[in-house]
């Protein structure tokens, strides 16, 4: 094949993909903002209840210049999380690094997890909500929690959660999230 006819077919196999991809028709996608932490807060959204807090910190990160810190102080639970817009039947993929230091170590009963809840446009679906497992104390570093869920039926938006809980009076503790990823994949 000449050169010229080359070029021409590959700008015509990217013109396609990016045609595709336009349309929603793609595989997968990835669709989360500000994964690790770099510009604040920005498009997450810090939510506590008890005695829970959520706060940008430079002291600790694993790649860039930031994280999320999850704080628990006693009874209470909070998390940083962002919306997306999601389709039944789709499978999202969440993925973030956790550390909880020796420093700050995680006590009686408080925990950092990822979690992926579904919504319809007004409320929380019965059908509850997947989550990673559980971090409940010092990582020693840095270590990746993931989980998968399928999005169900009635289900119009995600909320894609760095999640931190504690059940006891003396629950103690912080834990630092950073370098989010979530893949959507259509699930056909």
């Amino acid at each position: 094949m000449k050169k010229g006819k080359r070029g021409l077919r590959t700008f015509c196999i990217f013109t396609l993909i990016f045609f595709i991809r336009g349309m929603g028709w793609a595989t997968a996608e990835e669709v989360i903002f500000n994964k690790g932490f770099e510009d604040g807060e920005f498009e997450w959204y810090n939510w506590n209840d008890g005695e829970s807090s959520g706060n940008i910190e430079s002291s600790q990160f694993r790649s860039g210049s930031a994280s999320a810190c999850r704080e628990i102080y006693g009874v209470g639970m909070g998390c940083y999380g962002q919306i997306i817009s999601v389709n039944p039947g789709q499978t999202l993929e969440v993925s973030a690094w956790v550390n909880n230091p020796s420093s700050d170590v995680l006590t009686d009963s408080a925990e950092v997890f990822l979690r992926v809840e579904f919504w319809n446009d007004n409320e929380p679906l019965g059908s509850g909500h997947s989550e990673s497992r559980h971090i409940k104390g010092v990582t020693e570093g840095w270590v990746k929690l993931d989980v998968s869920a399928r999005v169900p039926r009635g289900a119009t938006e995600a909320r894609i959660l760095a999640f931190n809980k504690g059940t006891k009076p003396s629950s103690r503790g912080k834990a630092y999230f950073d370098d989010f990823e979530l893949i959507v994949s259509s699930g056909q």
